[in-house]
């Protein structure tokens, strides 16, 4: 018998580590990692084939064309169209109103010293746990109303009014300094 015959033969299987990788794009050779590509679930090693420098400029031409625009357009309509969207939509104005001059109501905001003591997190936390609007269709319509109209956005000092409700208090308010001014002059 042949010593040939029983013999195992064992294949290391060597693997070949790619450490850097070509853009599809500018031709350059950078480093295989999340730093230089975006992440993307379809090729083998997990990256899109254009750098991010690529991509980035890529998707700025993009959303420069008609198609690109209205795409943009449609996600952002899709995003502002849930609870955590308008809730985003929301915070951002009271923040722009109370801590940007440049903001065409910052006179009556944050320049009478009205400030948003929220965090985006903490708005949203606010707004779902303790006032209990939980979906889109509960706050569609609604605006945010300072109950004590001198005091800041902050927690126990808003509340969302119907367009009607909030031209009434804004309208009593409106009475009564005009009242209190009556009396004191």
């Amino acid at each position: 018998m042949s010593p040939y015959k029983y013999r195992r033969v064992l294949y290391i299987e060597m693997k070949f580590i790619e450490t850097e990788k070509r853009c599809t794009k500018c031709g350059k050779e950078l480093p295989v990692s999340a730093e230089y590509f975006y992440r993307d679930g379809v090729n083998k090693d997990g990256l899109r084939p254009d750098c991010k420098v690529c991509h980035d400029s890529d998707m700025k031409e993009y959303l420069q064309t008609e198609r690109g625009k209205k795409a943009q357009q449609k996600a952002d309509k899709r995003y502002y169209d849930t609870i955590n969207g308008r809730l985003q939509s929301v915070f951002s104005d009271m923040n722009q109103r109370c801590n940007n001059p440049k903001n065409k109501r910052y006179k009556h905001y944050g320049g009478r010293g009205i400030r948003c003591l929220f965090t985006l997190d903490s708005f949203k936390d606010y707004v779902t746990d303790t006032l209990g609007y939980d979906t889109y269709d509960e706050i569609e319509g609604l605006q945010i109303h300072r109950i004590d109209n001198d005091g800041h956005y902050e927690p126990g000092n808003i509340e969302f009014l119907a367009p009607e409700q909030y031209k009434e208090e804004h309208r009593q308010m409106k009475s009564e300094k005009w009242l209190l001014e009556l009396t004191v002059a």
